[in-house]
């Protein structure tokens, strides 16, 4: 008997709260060297974040250091009301605790490499999804299957092709319903 896969739909994503506040808290306290610190964060993206909060900080701290300003509590926070994104940040009060929750500037960002982590998990479960439910649709080519098991592996890298080593789209079928003729 084949289980629903509908069960992999109800877990919460891959994130990591204390890792996002840290970054953020770097950049914050770092002020006249935010840009500094935001080129070792280079490759971050807001939407890498998971919270909507910390996404809307994160642009609001991308935009300041673009202008040239230092990536303080004050231009931040200038920024996030500037764009309309100040309540959705969570106001003062959570822009202020993420500035003052770091020891040290440079410490706070080297936390970026697991929220960049979390953030690849969480595409490579939706993707992961996707592809099990399009595996459920009869109306689904397997061209297009197999298309998706292809970049998969490309997104997981060689532990995932050395894992899927699915050749046709009747090899996923035959794996993903055993039960049925």
């Amino acid at each position: 008997m084949t289980q629903n896969p509908s069960h992999l739909l109800q877990h919460v994503p891959p994130h990591n709260l204390e890792a996002e506040q840290s970054v953020l808290g770097g950049l914050l306290a770092a002020g006249s060297r935010g840009q500094d610190l935001i080129d070792q964060v280079q490759g971050l993206a807001p939407e890498d974040f998971y919270y909507p909060a910390h996404q809307a900080i994160f642009r609001a701290i991308l935009d300041v250091a673009n202008m040239g300003r230092p990536t303080d509590l004050v231009n931040t926070a200038t920024r996030l009301q500037e764009c309309g994104e100040f309540e959705r940040a969570g106001g003062q009060q959570v822009v202020a605790d993420l500035a003052f929750s770091v020891i040290s500037p440079t410490i706070g960002v080297t936390h970026a490499d697991k929220v960049l982590a979390c953030s690849r998990r969480r595409q490579l479960a939706e993707r992961a999804t996707a592809l099990i439910e399009n595996a459920h649709r009869a109306s689904v080519p397997f061209e297009h299957i197999q298309a998706q098991i292809q970049e998969l592996a490309s997104m997981g890298g060689q532990a995932v092709a050395e894992a899927v080593t699915v050749k046709t789209g009747a090899d996923l079928l035959e794996m993903s319903f055993p039960d049925n003729p």
